[in-house]
């Protein structure tokens, strides 16, 4: 069930890349060498970094569980997913907590490679 949820994400997850590159952009803590103000930069802090991963991870449950369960019943999958003696809570619940897990890996990656592109270390 997992593979075919995540290859039902490709496109959602491409998106997010997009996103990602966006916000990469955006956050000032990434680039050091723009010259930013020193009252702006100490008002931001980690506080700047910790809201554009939350930015990030939010947004990413946001996209990847975007009428998921509406979509099942339109296709008629949810006939074909609950045909074997599976509950409901599971088989949604699996989704969720699928979609938990890559946004919780987003950020993570997010921050490890903004790192990484931004300071060079």
């Amino acid at each position: 069930m997992i593979p075919v949820i995540l290859r039902e994400w490709g496109p959602r997850l491409l998106l997010l890349l997009l996103v990602a590159w966006v916000l990469y952009l955006m956050e000032p803590a990434f680039h050091p060498e723009e010259v930013v103000d020193p009252e702006v930069a100490a008002e931001l802090g980690a506080l700047g970094l910790s809201a554009t991963l939350s930015y990030l991870a939010g947004l990413t449950m946001i996209v990847l569980l975007a009428g998921f369960v509406s979509t099942d019943r339109r296709r008629g999958y949810a006939h074909l997913f609950l045909s074997h003696p599976v509950h409901p809570l599971l088989l949604y619940g699996l989704r969720v907590a699928l979609a938990a897990v890559v946004a919780m890996c987003a950020a993570v990656l997010f921050l490890v490679l903004g790192q990484w592109a931004g300071w060079g270390e």
